[in-house]
């Protein structure tokens, strides 16, 4: 609780987490502006969590001329994998996680933490659907929110969507559009945040989703 946690990442992986207490959405947003001079990351390649505490970092960055990119969890525009329906979003960016760990497509740092929450993660089958296990049931396993998995889903979700964006693929209906150009990116859950440097030979598997 009251935590910030900052994961850093280059075209590997991910490199480091930071951990900070008792943030407030200020300092946050703050932190954010140093690492988008540092880094010269685009509004474009900043993903946030729209539901909860993400709305005020939004919110925030918004007056500071900084619009970023929501990520809603519960959306259902989701692609599928043979025999199932990736149930919503917060699936599907955890699904390609997991595969893109099983295909050794991204690097993880020694982190106890990170591993801990991943070690969390169950799905379930019900129809046609494969989805998460609810977030409660892993607060409650772990004793806290999965922070640290939550920003490296969301973080790797958008380092694909534009990927295919530098592809000219559209990452929603999979047809042409007009050419994005994609760099950095950082993932905020609340008071998480992924930084990513991204390229397009990092699009090495087949689509899950």
């Amino acid at each position: 609780k009251d935590k910030t946690v900052f994961c850093l990442l280059d075209d590997t992986g991910i490199l480091s987490f930071e951990e900070y207490s008792h943030m407030g959405d200020l300092e946050k947003v703050s932190r954010l502006e140093q690492l988008i001079a540092e880094f010269k990351i685009k509004d474009t390649n900043i993903i946030v969590d729209k539901i909860g505490l993400g709305a005020g970092i939004i919110g925030v960055a918004e007056t500071k001329g900084i619009f970023l990119v929501p990520f809603i969890a519960s959306e259902t525009n989701c692609y599928s994998i043979p025999h199932f329906v990736l149930r919503n979003r917060r699936t599907e960016a955890s699904w390609m996680l997991r595969e893109d760990i099983k295909s050794a497509n991204i690097d993880i740092c020694e982190n106890k933490e990170f591993q801990k929450q991943l070690m969390q993660i169950r799905y379930k089958t019900k129809e046609q659907y494969i989805q998460i296990e609810a977030k409660d049931i892993i607060k409650k396993d772990l004793g806290y929110s999965p922070d640290y998995f939550d920003a490296a889903i969301m973080g790797n979700w958008l380092r694909h969507k534009n990927i295919l964006s530098e592809l000219n693929i559209d990452f929603f209906n999979l047809r042409p559009k007009e050419p994005s150009n994609a760099n950095q990116m950082i993932s905020l859950l609340g008071g998480t945040y992924q930084l990513s440097r991204i390229s397009s030979n990092m699009l090495v598997h087949e689509m899950v989703y």
